[in-house]
């Protein structure tokens, strides 16, 4: 997908098979997936393997990290998170910190385009306005005229894309 979460603990938590997902997407590190399990450990969720990855060293530990972590989701005996479960919750996430203010409109909109929706076939249509408004900044930064409240139609997006996500 292309980047790294930035507030692992806000989108991930302590759900081991979210992790998972985010690391085969190259959104997490292995430092993060061991800082991953001390959070897990420290919130209650437990399992022999968690406890082994968050004792693992910071650097050289990919693989490890990774193994320990698929016997962490079968010892809690866990489903796993497809790409596209993975996108769909990387999408409700994202446009929560736009209806919650945390960014602006356009940095959640470029981010919302570039990280899933340029990268998930299944995406539904409604997702899909993320990149013609994200076109219409460019356009608008560009020098072009646009429509008018185009922060507002972002802000409309996000509150359908979290509703319907749900």
């Amino acid at each position: 997908m292309g980047y790294r979460i930035r507030e692992t603990d806000s989108f991930v938590g302590t759900d081991p098979t979210l992790a998972r997902a985010a690391w085969d997407e190259d959104l997490l590190a292995s430092e993060d997936l061991i800082d991953f399990a001390v959070r897990c450990l420290q919130r209650g969720v437990d399992s022999p393997s968690l406890a082994s990855l968050a004792g693992l060293p910071r650097s050289g530990a990919a693989h490890d990290a990774v193994a320990l972590l698929d016997l962490a989701i079968d010892e809690l005996d866990l489903t796993r998170i497809d790409r596209h479960g993975l996108g769909v919750r990387l999408l409700r996430f994202h446009a929560q910190t736009i209806v919650d203010g945390a960014v602006s409109p356009q940095q959640g909109c470029r981010v919302i385009h570039w990280t899933f929706l340029q990268s998930d076939p299944q995406c539904p249509e409604y997702m899909r306005e993320f990149c013609l408004l994200d076109d219409e900044y460019g356009a608008r930064d560009d020098g072009y005229a646009t429509q008018p409240n185009l922060d507002d139609r972002v802000l409309e997006a996000a509150r359908r894309a979290v509703a319907a996500a749900l």
